[in-house]
């Protein structure tokens, strides 16, 4: 990061300057400070501070150029940002447009000197606000691809979510498949249950045992997740949608149906 800072304008407007490379092959450092500061001049704008990013990408949002001109206009030492281009400051819309928030919500005026962004105008602001539009939108058609591509993969039987419940494992393609040492387990859990009434009884007889849930102890909370679970009746929710697989039931109906009465009960 490189950072000018040029005294005496801590006061009316005050401009900063951004500029950034990722590439040598870019309209250089100087030559973006150079269009800005000829840029200022021509609006009257006084340069408080030039600051620049060499050598990094505008995916990153942590660059210490950026972050630095980000404080001083959190500060108030700065009242008008310049680019070169828009995309020195970001590279997607919904970084842009987050970043325009920001100084919006300052009372900042961004202006990019090759492109029609001034938000010190009216049709600058304009163009702005369809800015962060149109990452909105950006936004919600990812989370719309996301979500059917994660349904479009549990309806084919692959594990979207995180880790794999126990009682299971992966098989080829990521399809869930039950795991016998877990899921045996799983069926004398529900069994305890409705015999000892108690999670934290069925916990200790486990332990007493030295039998592992995954080479830790089990406690109140790992049976209590264990009984509660609907996967172990074939069923789960993923991307708002409900899987029922029947391969998956580990548990028998009629014992999943006592051991919900035994909890039910167990509360009154």
């Amino acid at each position: 990061m490189d950072v000018v800072e040029i005294e005496g304008k801590a006061s009316g407007i005050a401009a900063g300057i951004y500029a950034r490379i990722s590439s040598p092959k870019q309209h250089s450092v100087d030559a973006q400070i150079a269009d800005c500061r000829k840029r200022c001049e021509e609006r009257g704008w006084p340069v408080r501070y030039i600051l620049s990013d060499v050598d990094e990408s505008g995916a990153n949002p942590d660059r210490a150029g950026l972050l630095a001109l980000l404080d001083h206009v959190a500060a108030g030492r700065v009242t008008h940002v310049v680019t070169w281009k828009i995309d020195r400051l970001a590279r997607s819309l919904r970084q842009a447009a987050e970043i325009a928030e920001f100084l919006r919500e300052r009372h900042v005026h961004y202006h990019s000197v090759t492109e029609p962004f001034d938000t010190s105008s009216v049709y600058g602001r304009f163009i702005f606000g369809n800015l962060a539009t149109a990452a909105q939108l950006e936004r919600e058609l990812n989370q719309e691809r996301m979500t059917t591509s994660l349904a479009h993969k549990a309806r084919r039987g692959e594990w979207c979510r995180g880790q794999v419940p126990f009682g299971y494992c992966l098989g080829k393609g990521r399809v869930l498949r039950k795991k016998p040492s877990e899921a045996t387990l799983v069926v004398e859990c529900h069994q305890l249950y409705c015999r000892l009434g108690s999670f934290a009884e069925v916990a200790a007889e486990f332990n007493r045992r030295g039998v592992p849930y995954r080479q830790r102890k089990w406690s109140s909370a790992l049976v209590q997740r264990i009984l509660e679970k609907p996967i172990y009746a074939g069923t789960y929710h993923l991307a708002g949608e409900t899987i029922t697989r029947a391969n998956l039931r580990v548990v028998p109906e009629a014992l999943r149906a006592k051991s919900d009465g035994r909890a039910a009960a167990s509360y009154y």
